[in-house]
């Protein structure tokens, strides 16, 4: 899902990416030609253990989460990651069957909250976090969410999830370092930095 599609985005964009997910063996011809783009870490699991989900579109950022199998996801946990190993510079942390589990992930990259803003703060080891949601979660874990978009550098929701959120897009503001992406579907997007807000058609 977003995870594939992140790690697919930021590989034609040419970053060296690597994608932490369920592993599939054998690898479905269907992915053949993603998995050679990247490389693919995680838990081997045969493919009807990967995650499957269906999504019903409705137009203005609204999507309903029709049905959902989740099968090999809940064998990556926070503890498994094996984030002493980690390089990279920036690490996404897609949306996963709950924000508690996602938020996990998250804490074992960033720095503690007293330190977020200070000049000399540093992440572990440099990373930087980016996070995306999805509206289920928002709607029924918004706390959780927005934990994780406190500890975020770069954060991405639709224009659904920033009201479900924070009420209305106009109500997300940037901290600072931070940047916000609010899709808006057919109008373009929102990227928010600071107090200045860019409209992207």
């Amino acid at each position: 899902g977003a995870g594939l599609y992140t790690a697919l985005a930021a590989a034609k964009a040419g970053a060296h990416v690597a994608m932490y997910a369920p592993h599939p063996h054998p690898m479905p011809a269907e992915l053949q030609a993603a998995s050679q783009r990247f490389t693919w870490l995680g838990p081997t699991v045969p493919p009807d253990q990967l995650p499957r989900f269906e999504i019903a579109h409705h137009g203005g950022g609204r999507a309903t989460l029709v049905d959902a199998f989740w099968g090999g996801e809940m064998l990556i946990t926070a503890d498994s990651f094996t984030a002493d190993q980690l390089t990279a510079p920036i690490v996404h942390v897609g949306a996963l069957r709950t924000a508690e589990r996602q938020l996990a992930f998250v804490k074992t990259l960033a720095p503690s909250p007293e330190n977020r803003g200070r000049a000399d703060a540093q992440r572990w080891e440099g990373v930087r976090i980016s996070a995306g949601t999805y509206s289920w979660i928002c709607r029924n874990e918004p706390d959780t969410v927005r934990s994780i978009f406190d500890l975020a550098d770069y954060f991405f929701m639709n224009e659904n999830e920033a009201t479900l959120l924070f009420g209305s897009p106009d109500r997300v503001s940037a901290q600072p370092g931070q940047l916000i992406f609010i899709t808006l579907g057919e109008r373009g997007a929102l990227v928010l930095q600071g107090d200045h807000v860019t409209h992207v058609p």
